[in-house]
C-alpha cells in the first residue's frame, strides 16, 4: 500500500503597494488634500490588484466609509502626507500607514492596555506606531474603525516584522514594513506578503 501523496496548497501572495506621495501643494484646503491623496491611494490600490494578477476597477465604500469588496476581492488604503499605501486581497484585509514621530506619553494608554506595552520597549516611538498600525489594519479589516481600538490586543510579538492581535476571540497576524521613517502594517492571516515601495 502507497502512501497517498498530499498536495500543499501555495499561499496567495498579496502586493501591498506604498507610492510616494506626487506633489501636493499647500495652497489647496485641507479637504482638497484629503480628496487627492485619497486618489492617490486609489491608484497603489489598483497597482497592488495588477502585480496580483487580477483587477478591481470599482472602489466603492458603504454609507459608514467602509470598503465594498467587488468581485470577491477586498481593498484597504491609507495616506499619509509623503507616502499613501494600497492593497488587495482574496480574504478582509487592512492596511494602515504612519511616519514614526515622538508622541504624548498620554496616547500610549490610548493605544495598547500596560500589560501589552511590557511585550516590547514601550519607550520608543517606533512600538508606539507598531502596535497602533496593527490595531488600525485589523480595524479596517473588520469594518469597526477606531472605535474598537481599545478592544484590540497585541498577544504576541514574533519578531520586528510580525505580532499577532487578539479582537473579538479572533487571532490577526499582521506584517509591518518600515521605509524612509515610516511604517506600513497589513492584515497577513495565511497570505503571503510581496511589498512594493514606489519612490517616484
Amino acid at each position: 500500500m502507497t502512501a497517498k501523496s498530499v498536495e500543499r496548497k501555495k499561499p496567495q501572495i498579496i502586493c501591498p503597494v506604498v507610492l510616494k506621495v506626487a506633489h501636493v501643494t499647500h495652497s489647496l484646503t485641507r479637504r482638497a488634500r484629503v480628496v487627492e491623496l485619497s486618489r492617490q491611494a486609489r491608484k497603489a490600490v489598483a497597482e497592488s490588484a495588477r502585480n496580483a494578477g487580477s483587477s478591481i476597477c470599482s472602489l466603492v465604500k458603504d454609507e459608514k466609509g467602509v470598503p465594498i469588496p467587488k468581485d470577491g476581492l477586498f481593498w484597504s488604503l491609507s495616506h499619509k502626507p509623503e507616502y499613501v499605501a494600497g492593497v488587495v486581497a482574496p480574504q478582509p484585509v487592512g492596511i494602515d500607514l504612519e511616519k514614526i514621530r515622538s508622541v504624548k506619553s498620554g496616547m500610549y494608554a490610548k493605544v495598547a492596555h500596560e500589560g501589552e506595552w511590557e511585550l516590547v520597549e514601550a519607550s520608543l516611538p517606533k512600538s508606539f506606531f507598531r502596535f497602533f498600525t496593527a490595531k488600525e489594519a485589523v480595524l479596517k479589516a473588520t469594518g469597526i474603525g477606531l472605535r474598537g481600538l481599545k478592544s484590540c490586543k497585541v498577544i504576541k510579538i514574533d519578531n520586528d516584522a510580525h505580532l499577532t492581535i487578539d479582537y473579538q476571540n479572533q487571532h490577526w497576524c499582521i506584517e509591518h514594513f518600515y521605509f524612509e521613517n515610516h511604517m506600513a502594517a497589513v492584515v497577513k492571516n495565511g497570505l503571503e506578503i510581496s511589498w512594493i515601495l514606489e519612490k517616484s
